[in-house]
């Protein structure tokens, strides 16, 4: 995803649509927009009457993977980024810190 860039909304969607049908979604970078996209993908994997945070039986809905040791570990300070790490894990999400992806 860019900075606001026009087809930002469509590929946010269709990571949301992999999500409501049961797939996986790996997002790349600690960012703010990252991390929330991460975020959107966990609510739309969970049922429309779920009120509770919750992880998926058959696994995480989505993987966050950055290079960091927090999410928004160069805005944030170190308490503040690993209380949103733990949120987005109880929200459904695997979170890879101090990770590169070197080869797709």
């Amino acid at each position: 995803l860019g900075l606001g860039e026009p087809h930002d909304a469509a590929a946010a969607a269709e990571a949301e649509a992999v999500a409501r049908a049961g797939g996986h979604v790996v997002v790349l970078g600690g960012s703010r927009r990252a991390t929330a996209l991460v975020a959107d993908v966990c609510a739309a994997s969970r049922p429309v009457d779920a009120t509770a945070d919750c992880v998926a039986e058959e696994g995480p809905a989505a993987t966050l993977i950055f290079p960091e040791a927090t999410p928004l570990g160069a805005r944030l300070p170190k308490a503040l980024g690993r209380r949103l790490a733990r949120r987005l894990e109880k929200r459904g999400a695997s979170v890879l810190a101090l990770n590169q992806v070197r080869h797709i």
